[in-house]
């Protein structure tokens, strides 16, 4: 089937030929996923995900009650990814379908069916499913689908499919309780965990991924980064526990993927092959190992002599020569920062050309030491600032300029300010629980006095009393919600119930075994008789 701007051409004829039929959320957003993995959130970011397991495709997660929850599994045959199965709670239904039937709660069904507000029908060359929600879910029975939502979900959904926040990049910062991801640089990306491993992704010239480990995982960890030991002699260890003597035979039995052909081990010389690459090589991969060259200052830390080796090994073998060399180059830079040595200036007469990448508002920084001053930490406290990495080089904004989501750098008096997570243009008054806020210099400067919100036994959590990591009031459990997994993005001040105790709905806290039952709306009380139709139910 064609495609056009990476989208399959059926989901827009989808779209432009249905946009008289479809009148529940015609005016919400899209997320779709296509053909080889290919996935398109709400907020227009395209990504490549080639998982086979049960995934939330997208789900209702930041209110008290969950009005959906998609889910998907894919699977591979004959070497093509196929959707295998799609399960949707869609208020009180469980929907599922595969390619041979369609399920309403554990039920077959025949199409079109209705049912609680859900129409189910096939039209044309796929199935789709609409809500009086403002939900509409299309599938082409093979390897395409599409969702749209009604904007009221803005800013409350969860799952591949984003957070619905109309942001059309990637959020700086991403954080839960356990990771948190962001970009020090244009040239970095850092992965913390609350487990002790941190990733460090270089992105300019090419990919190179840096992991570092707490001590506690010493001789815990296998795979090609070995042991964690500290003995070079057993690191090319198997998977099945026999230590090997080359790269390629240990290497080999690392594969996740059995169908992946094997690597053998290369003797030759790549720079034999061609005298004007080993030249180029000699003349700026000797820049690392040079006693009187730019990298002096780092040779009693890190040994110089198999950087060089590989970057000439790189230099030589690789089609680009400059990138790979300057990949080489920068990755001693970055072991020497490790050790405490900052090299500024080395770029000003080699690997000069990515100082010049930088948009137009951000600068060439030698040594990022914080977290990149964006317009969001203007408003509320910004969690990567209390991670430690080793310094890195790339693009950030000048001092006094502050990235916003767009990825510019403003001055503070263009910077929106941030609000439960929504984004309040400079200028704009907000008004809530009594007092009266206006957006200024990125801040909201506020007048008046709250209204006491929090009625006992619940009690106000302020989220900048809290240590890093604490959700907040965002996962309160309630009645309604007790084995709802709660997503958060960020910590929430507001009220809580005391520890031990939840949410009845209603403004009071009780102890769990104490939650009614809840049907069709209405409470029913532990002891109560439910009668539904001909059935009488005891809860």
């Amino acid at each position: 089937m064609g495609t056009f701007t990476g989208i399959p051409l059926w989901i827009l004829l989808v779209i432009l030929g249905s946009l008289n039929a479809i009148n529940v959320a015609h005016n919400g957003k899209v997320c779709s996923s296509w053909g080889n993995f290919h996935f398109k959130n709400f907020d227009g970011d395209v990504f490549y995900f080639p998982g086979t397991c049960n995934y939330v495709y997208s789900s209702h997660c930041k209110s008290t009650y969950e009005d959906f929850n998609i889910q998907i599994r894919r699977s591979v045959v004959n070497n093509v990814p196929v959707i295998e199965k799609i399960t949707m709670k869609i208020d009180e239904l469980v929907v599922q379908i595969d390619s041979s039937s369609v399920q309403v709660n554990g039920e077959v069904v025949q199409l079109p069916y209705g049912c609680s507000g859900v129409q189910i029908e096939k039209n044309g060359v796929y199935l789709k499913v609409s809500s009086k929600l403002g939900l509409v879910f299309m599938w082409n029975e093979d390897e395409s689908l599409l969702l749209e939502l009604d904007q009221k979900y803005a800013n409350q959904t969860c799952g591949l499919c984003g957070d619905y926040s109309s942001i059309s990049i990637n959020n700086e910062l991403i954080s839960d309780a356990n990771v948190t991801v962001f970009r020090p640089s244009s040239f970095y990306i850092v992965v913390e965990t609350t487990l002790g491993v941190q990733i460090v992704a270089q992105l300019i010239p090419f990919m190179q991924v840096y992991v570092i480990l707490d001590p506690s995982f010493k001789t815990k960890t296998c795979g090609l980064c070995g042991n964690f030991n500290d003995k070079q002699t057993d690191d090319f260890q198997t998977i099945n526990g026999v230590i090997e003597g080359t790269a390629a035979s240990f290497a080999n039995t690392w594969k996740t993927q059995a169908s992946c052909p094997n690597v053998k081990n290369v003797y030759e010389n790549p720079c034999s092959l061609s005298v004007e690459n080993e030249k180029y090589a000699q003349h700026w991969c000797g820049l690392i190992a040079d006693p009187s060259g730019p990298f002096v200052a780092c040779h009693s830390q890190v040994n110089a002599e198999i950087y060089t080796q590989n970057c000439m090994f790189d230099t030589c073998n690789c089609e680009k020569t400059e990138d790979c060399m300057c990949a080489a180059l920068s990755s001693y830079v970055h072991a020497c920062a490790a050790k405490g040595i900052i090299f500024t200036g080395w770029r000003s007469n080699v690997c000069s050309k990515y100082m010049n990448t930088c948009p137009k508002t951000l600068n060439y920084t030698y040594s990022v030491t914080t977290c990149q001053p964006t317009c969001r930490s203007l408003s509320e406290p910004d969690v990567t600032c209390n991670v430690k990495f080793v310094p890195v080089d790339g693009c950030t904004c000048t001092k006094g300029y502050y990235m916003d989501d767009s990825g510019k750098c403003v001055p503070a008096a263009a910077c929106p300010c941030y609000y439960r997570g929504s984004a309040v243009p400079s200028g704009e008054v907000v008004h809530d629980n009594g007092i009266q806020c206006t957006c200024t210099q990125g801040k909201l400067s506020c007048i008046g006095s709250p209204v006491p919100a929090c009625s006992a036994p619940m009690v106000y959590f302020d989220c900048k009393n809290s240590s890093y990591g604490t959700r907040g009031a965002e996962c309160q459990k309630s009645c309604q919600t007790l084995d709802m997994e709660c997503y958060s993005t960020k910590c929430v001040s507001g009220c809580v119930c005391p520890q031990g105790l939840v949410s009845d709905g209603e403004g009071k806290c009780i102890a769990e075994d104490q939650c009614p039952c809840i049907h069709n709306d209405a409470t029913y009380q532990p002891g109560e008789k439910v009668k539904i139709k001909c059935n009488t139910w005891y809860v």
